[in-house]
């Protein structure tokens, strides 16, 4: 049964270096002529006040759901949904 943690561990691990990956070759592609380059800017500054937003609420919800979890269950689930929650989010950022 040990090996079902390390594989869900392995496979974030694979997804997360994957997502780099995917960001490191889109982030060198152009963005195009002018025009193009002035809605990406648009498109980008909208994105990031979007996700500072839903990171300052979900912040609040991890922490409560932590407090909660770690209560009922113990701290290693309590760091399990953090690091799930921050890992998800990453990703996102990506």
């Amino acid at each position: 049964m040990e090996l079902v943690p390390m594989l869900s561990v392995l496979t974030g691990a694979v997804a997360m270096i994957f997502a780099g990956l995917l960001f490191v070759r889109v982030s060198r592609l152009p963005e195009g002529n002018p025009e193009m380059a002035k809605i990406a800017k648009y498109i980008r500054e909208g994105s990031m006040a979007f996700l500072s937003r839903e990171y300052k609420v979900l912040a609040v919800y991890a922490a409560v759901v932590f407090v909660a979890l770690t209560a009922a269950m113990g701290i290693h689930s309590g760091v399990s949904f953090l690091a799930g929650a921050f890992l998800s989010l990453l990703a996102g950022f990506f």
